[in-house]
């Protein structure tokens, strides 16, 4: 993402938890970001433990979520028609939005 962002006092490696606002301080935009990355790594972590990290998983209330419901050939393009819905992909949430059943997507061959 493009914007003016203060640098990361944190490493992937970091041990840290939360940063904690001190009284009479004030609050910058590195202490902010530093919050945010570190709540997004224990949310990927949390989804990595309980799913897997190398699987995807949809939810019980959405089974036939990006179920695969055709494909066909042109020439060298290949094109896969996909049932719209959520998904945890290797800790990370997506969710592909489709119009109706069978929303394509172009896939490489």
């Amino acid at each position: 993402m493009r914007g003016d962002f203060s640098r990361s006092g944190l490493a992937d490696s970091a041990n840290f938890e939360a940063v904690l606002q001190q009284q009479g301080r004030v609050l910058t935009d590195a202490d902010w970001n530093d919050q945010t990355w570190l709540s997004d790594r224990w949310r990927r972590d949390a989804a990595r433990a309980a799913i897997g990290g190398d699987s995807a998983a949809v939810p019980g209330s959405s089974p036939d979520a990006l179920a695969v419901v055709g494909a066909t050939r042109s020439g060298t393009d290949i094109t896969v028609a996909v049932n719209p819905g959520p998904v945890w992909a290797s800790g990370l949430y997506a969710e592909f939005r489709g119009a109706g059943a069978g929303a394509e997507q172009r896939v490489a061959p």
